[in-house]
């Protein structure tokens, strides 16, 4: 059984690889090889959200580097899958945290992020909202690269 001399080794392993996408990013960019900067944007987003999501499992489920990797293999390349459960370990921690402070369960802001998941987890995006999320990331390369 595999299991990381610190909790954020196998969590900087995958942040140091989403880093290196990105620096490739804006070598591409500034290179006018505009479907490859997204390729690798799009490439260092996921690993970043794969670091967040290793994180969590290392250091609070205490999962061996093993079952993480299968975890984070069942989520393959799907961006809106990774959205999910980053969203949802965000929103876990914070609720933990806000009833460690007092709060109950049953208090419209805990209530509020129940039900802000559940949209997350039963939403199919149609060709319009994935056009509208590429354009939006183009025009931020656009607006980073030119303006």
């Amino acid at each position: 059984m595999l299991r990381s001399d610190t909790c954020e080794l196998l969590f900087n392993r995958i942040y140091d690889i989403a880093k290196t996408d990105f620096e490739s990013a804006n070598i591409l960019a500034k290179n006018s090889l505009y479907p490859q900067t997204i390729y690798f944007c799009s490439q260092a987003c996921e690993k970043a959200a794969k670091s967040v999501i290793a994180m969590y499992l290392i250091q609070y489920e205490k999962k061996t580097d093993e079952e993480v990797l299968k975890i984070l293999k069942s989520h393959g390349h799907n961006l809106l899958k990774l959205a999910e459960t980053t969203t949802k370990i965000f929103v876990e921690y914070e609720k933990g945290l806000y009833v460690k402070r007092g709060g109950k369960e049953t208090d419209r802001l805990i209530r509020t992020a129940n039900e802000s998941i559940k949209k997350i987890q039963g939403r199919k995006p149609d060709i319009q909202d994935l056009m509208a999320y590429y354009a939006g990331n183009v025009k931020v390369l656009y607006e980073r690269l030119y303006g």
